[in-house]
């Protein structure tokens, strides 16, 4: 469900974080933020809500990979890519 895909991530990013592969604090602020939107987004439900979701999700994408390297080790990168990736998936095919 939508709720625990949330948490779920939002717990990789603070383990991401504890094990190096997000090396700065605020970045981490920052991309939990922008989940944080998609969260609120989806949980309205208000009109194109999953256009928006997906623009979020995408823009988050954006940042992941403009991070890679630098606030963010590859290997994170790779990881953020795919759990990003699986919750817009879900999101273009109705899941949620």
């Amino acid at each position: 469900n939508f709720p625990q895909h949330i948490a779920n991530l939002k717990m990789i990013f603070g383990m991401m974080r504890k094990n190096g592969l997000i090396t700065d604090d605020n970045w981490t602020k920052s991309i939990s933020a922008k989940i944080d939107a998609v969260e609120s987004t989806i949980s309205k439900k208000s009109k194109n809500f999953s256009t928006t979701a997906i623009n979020q999700i995408n823009a988050t994408l954006n940042e992941v990979s403009a991070q890679n390297g630098k606030h963010l080790t590859p290997r994170g990168a790779y990881f953020l890519s795919k759990e990003l990736g699986s919750l817009l998936a879900r999101i273009e095919n109705g899941s949620y």
